[in-house]
C-alpha cells in the first residue's frame, strides 16, 4: 500500500504524453515507491526514509527506448529501490530535495516546478490511501485506457455476428487529451496501443494476448489499415465510441467511458497459465498460496524462493 501510494502522488501531477519527449514516466517513480515498501519492511526512521527517497531519485531510469522488454527493465528499477533503501540504512547521505531541487526529477524529467497537486497528495500520504481507489485490467494485458473499446467492439463482434471478411473499417472515437498519447505510442512501435489492439480482437473476435508479443504478418498488416482513430474534444478521459461499418452498408456504434469490473481472478489458475514457461507447477501453486496470505508470510525468502526459475530465462 504504502509504495503504491508514493507512486500514485509523484504520478498525479503531469500528463507525460504531452512533454516534449512524450513517454511513460514509471521508470522514474517506480523506484520511489520501491524504497518507500522497503524502508517500512526494514524498520527505517523518518530520517532514514528521507534518505532512502533521495537515492530512489537517482535510480530512475526514465528510458523507454526498448519498451517491448519491459520484462526485464521492472526488476532492475525494483532492484534499484531496495539499495537506495539499504544504503539509507547504512546511513549514505542522499539529497532530501531529490524531487523538487533545481535539478530534482520534476525539472529534469518534466522541465516544469512540482505542481501543487503533487505537493498536497505527498502532504496526505498516511491520511488518504489512493490504493483504495485502484481498479485492475486484468481481463486484458493492456493499459486501463484500452480497455473499453476492447470491450465495446467484441460486444458489436458477438452481438452482429462480425468477422474480419465483413468489416469494411472500425472507428475509434478517443478524447482529444488522449492524442498525444496514441502518437507517441505508434512513434514506439509498440502493439499495445488501440489500433493493433482492435486489430487483434477484429481479426479474432477477442483480444488474443499472444499476439501482442508476435511479429505480425501481412494479413494482420492489412487488417491494422482498417482501423481508424479521431480525436473529439470535451469526452471524459475514459470515453471510448467504436463505430463499425459493414461491406452490406451497416454501421454499428457502440460508446462508453465506465469501465466494467473485472471478472473474480482465480489466481492459482491465472499464475498456472501464465507462468508454466517459466516455473514449475509446484512453485506456481505455492506461489499462489503465499500471496493469498501474504500478510502471514514470516520470512519474504518463502515467497523469492518460489519464484525462482529452474532453469535459465526464455530467449523468446
Amino acid at each position: 500500500m504504502v509504495g503504491y501510494d508514493v507512486m500514485a502522488a509523484l504520478h498525479s501531477g503531469v500528463w507525460p504524453w504531452d512533454l516534449p519527449v512524450p513517454r511513460p514516466i514509471k521508470l522514474i517513480v517506480e523506484p520511489f515507491g520501491v524504497a518507500a515498501t522497503a524502508a517500512r519492511l526494514l524498520g527505517l526512521s523518518r530520517e532514514q526514509t528521507v534518505l532512502a527517497m533521495g537515492h530512489a531519485g537517482q535510480a530512475g531510469m526514465g528510458i523507454y527506448e526498448g519498451s517491448e522488454h519491459l520484462w526485464g527493465v521492472h526488476p532492475l528499477v525494483a532492484r534499484g529501490g531496495v539499495l537506495a533503501a539499504m544504503l539509507a540504512r547504512a546511513g549514505m547521505p542522499a539529497s532530501p530535495t531529490i524531487v523538487e531541487g533545481k535539478h530534482g526529477i520534476y525539472r529534469s524529467f518534466f522541465g516544469q516546478d512540482v505542481p501543487g497537486s503533487v505537493r498536497e497528495n505527498v502532504a496526505a500520504l498516511g491520511t488518504t490511501f489512493q490504493v483504495s481507489s485502484a481498479r485492475t485490467t486484468h481481463r486484458y494485458p493492456v493499459s486501463a485506457f484500452n480497455a473499453i473499446p476492447i470491450d465495446l467492439l467484441q460486444d458489436l463482434i458477438a452481438e452482429h455476428a462480425l468477422t474480419p471478411r465483413r468489416v469494411v473499417a472500425v472507428d475509434l472515437v478517443l478524447p482529444e487529451q488522449r492524442r498525444s498519447r496514441e502518437a507517441a505510442y505508434d512513434t514506439m512501435g509498440s502493439r499495445r496501443g488501440p489500433t493493433w489492439l482492435l486489430t487483434f480482437v477484429l481479426a479474432d473476435g477477442r483480444l488474443d494476448a499472444a499476439r501482442i508479443e508476435q511479429s505480425p504478418g501481412q494479413d494482420l498488416l492489412n487488417l491494422r489499415n482498417r482501423i481508424r482513430v479521431r480525436f473529439e474534444g470535451d469526452r471524459p478521459f475514459f470515453y471510448a465510441r467504436v463505430e463499425v461499418t459493414t461491406t452490406d452498408g451497416g454501421h454499428h456504434t457502440a460508446e462508453s467511458s465506465d469501465r466494467r469490473p473485472p471478472e473474480p481472478l482465480d489466481r492459482t489458475e491465472w499464475l498456472l497459465e501464465n507462468g508454466r514457461e517459466i516455473l514449475p507447477q509446484n512453485q506456481l501453486t505455492r506461489l499462489a498460496e503465499l500471496i493469498d496470505d501474504l500478510d502471514n508470510v514470516a520470512d519474504v525468502s518463502e515467497v523469492m524462493a518460489s519464484i525462482r526459475p529452474a532453469s535459465s530465462f526464455p530467449t523468446s
